[in-house]
């Protein structure tokens, strides 16, 4: 699975949902979940982006399907997605690789 870092705005709409009901887990967990995510955790933020959303995901298509459904409610604006990287793996890949390097000339 891929952990993933969502980082979006909410637009008008979604706003005036959250005055209504500021609980977005239940909501975005069953979203995540439907297209066979894992809902990690969630937190509201203040700055550049409005919440911050992190999950596992089988895919990169499965992601970009959960933002896509949530730009069509209407409930976000823009988004960012993030894939996770396992740097522990990625240093040990990149040094198998330096070791088959050779100095030029």
């Amino acid at each position: 699975m891929l952990k993933m870092i969502y980082l979006v705005n909410y637009a008008q709409q979604g706003c005036s949902g959250l005055m209504q009901d500021w609980d977005r887990e239940p909501a975005l967990r069953k979203r995540f979940e439907a297209v066979g995510g894992k809902l990690i955790s969630i937190a509201f933020t203040h700055g550049l982006f409005d919440l911050v959303v992190r999950v596992e995901m089988p895919d990169m298509n499965a992601a970009h399907a959960a933002l896509t459904v949530a730009r069509a409610s209407g409930m976000v604006s823009g988004g960012v997605v993030l894939q996770e990287v396992d740097m522990a793996a990625a240093m040990a890949l990149a040094n198998k690789a330096a070791a088959l390097e050779k100095p030029q000339g």
